[in-house]
């Protein structure tokens, strides 16, 4: 697998970056007429890459609202973040939690057993536009 190729130490910079591209894209979105950005973090374990997501957009003052999802809560640590919640999810059976300005996925896909079909629900997730 590609993890094992590239080191498992890698884990910081892949959700550090995931969190700048996301913050990046909503920010050149700010002069929009909209209400607070809604985020959907799929497979969140620890709620590592949503909590850099809130502190950037804080820090930004972008207004934001972030859903965590998984299968087992008891991984969870963000739930003391502001504007982070938490929903339980299988994200190899059909889900579908909302619709968002952005879903975000890091390490995950490689864990579940038809990355095809998550795709397909994430993208669902997806607002138009």
């Amino acid at each position: 697998m590609l993890r094992h190729a590239i080191g498992t130490n890698n884990a910081p910079y892949i959700n550090r970056s995931a969190a700048y591209a996301v913050c990046g894209a909503l920010s050149r979105r700010t002069n929009e007429s909209h209400g607070p950005f809604r985020i959907l973090e799929l497979g969140c374990g620890e709620g590592y890459t949503a909590s850099l997501i809130a502190e950037q957009l804080s820090t930004l003052s972008i207004p934001y609202e972030i859903v965590c999802a998984d299968i087992d809560p008891s991984f969870f640590k963000a739930g003391d973040i502001p504007h982070i919640s938490f929903a339980q999810a299988d994200l190899n059976t059909d889900f579908h939690l909302g619709v968002f300005d952005a879903v975000v996925a890091t390490e995950v896909i490689e864990h579940l057993e038809n990355p095809l079909h998550f795709l397909r629900h994430a993208l669902s997730c997806v607002a138009s536009g």
